[in-house]
């Protein structure tokens, strides 16, 4: 049998673990629900990169459990090697023309990648904290829509090197 000290430091110890288990408690305001879209941003000349924006423009507002569905005009990736990379700050600009920036990749549930097609990327804030979000998607063959916008769709994200700031409400 334990003694009394033992199991009373057992018994804080299995409390201690409920408290601070993976449950939070905050508000997700759109967890649940349909994404935003986002039409905005800056396509490269060569139809290889996009990005939401600059490093010294405004980021997306990105509350906890904010869902994006950014539309990146770079074509259909099933046949190329394309990658997303995320960027999250404390400040709307994240890296401000003369000043400290506070911008970082992303890391652990900051930005959850949850799909990503054709035309979107869709990202949820899976945290409780509010972070503004820079989102840059990059492949390695141009789709020839985008090369080519007469000849097809053209793709959404702004022209090629044109920045657009459709759908940047927050």
């Amino acid at each position: 049998m334990l003694r009394a000290p033992v199991w009373a430091l057992c018994c804080c110890l299995a409390m201690a673990d409920g408290l601070l288990g993976c449950d939070t408690s905050c508000d997700k305001e759109n967890a649940n629900k349909d994404p935003r879209i986002y039409e905005g941003g800056v396509r490269s000349p060569t139809c290889t990169s996009y990005q939401t924006n600059a490093f010294d423009q405004e980021y997306l507002d990105f509350p906890a459990g904010r869902r994006w569905a950014i539309r990146h005009g770079l074509g259909d990736l099933r046949e190329k090697v394309w990658q997303v990379k995320s960027y999250v700050a404390f400040v709307e600009a994240g890296l401000p023309e003369g000043k400290v920036g506070n911008t970082a990749e992303s890391a652990g549930n900051q930005v959850i990648i949850q799909s990503v097609d054709d035309e979107f990327v869709v990202v949820r804030n899976d945290t409780c904290e509010h972070f503004w979000l820079r989102l840059v998607v990059e492949v390695d063959v141009p789709d020839p829509d985008c090369l080519n916008p007469g000849q097809g769709a053209g793709g959404a994200g702004g022209a090629p090197g044109a920045a657009g700031a459709a759908g940047a409400g927050g």
